[in-house]
């Protein structure tokens, strides 16, 4: 099922290509453009009320090279964790964003959005760290850095079921992180 989704929206973005629509990015659209290697597809210039938000059309693959599409996270809630192999914060995250997606994995969907690094340092960070529960995307041209508005490693964004952001941040320790995703599935 879920690879005729996204065979559908890819189809979707190829028919908007040839018609015309959607080929240039809004301004305010943090994601436009395509990396070299076609990792993220830029949002359409303008989406009905019905229709995916802009910022959940792209598609893009895992570090273990499968593909993803941004439509998948409609339908529940979702965190996205935005990590760099490199920051210590974020191996320091890990444990309890591994934590949230077990306890959640049932109500939420929880993605690991990985910054440009070598893609053999991006799995030994997944691996040295255990969070291979879910999935995590290479974001080696930071295209989705970018189009979630996301400037520093350790940030999580929170979508509600809709795909509206509801919360972009680092979370203070005392916050935590498995509260708020209670707070989100409720």
């Amino acid at each position: 099922m879920r690879v005729r989704l996204i065979l559908s929206v890819l189809a979707l973005l190829a028919l908007s290509a040839v018609s015309g629509c959607g080929s240039a990015a809004k301004s305010a659209d943090p994601g436009g453009g395509t990396s070299p290697a076609g990792a993220v597809a830029p949002a359409p210039a303008a989406a009905s009320p019905t229709s995916t938000p802009d910022l959940l059309v792209f598609t893009t693959v895992t570090i273990d090279r499968k593909p993803f599409a941004g439509v998948t996270l409609l339908g529940r809630p979702a965190v996205l964790w935005f990590w760099s192999a490199a920051s210590a914060e974020c191996r320091a995250q890990a444990a309890e964003t591994d934590k949230a997606a077990v306890l959640h994995g049932d109500r939420a969907t929880v993605v690991g959005v990985a910054a440009a690094a070598d893609p053999a340092a991006l799995r030994e960070f997944v691996t040295s760290t255990g969070v291979g529960a879910f999935p995590h995307l290479a974001d080696t041209s930071g295209d989705l850095w970018r189009r979630f508005g996301v400037t520093e490693p350790g940030t999580y964004v929170f979508l509600d079921a809709g795909g509206t952001v509801v919360h972009r941040g680092v979370l203070p320790r005392a916050e935590g992180l498995l509260v708020r995703t209670g707070e989100l599935v409720g």
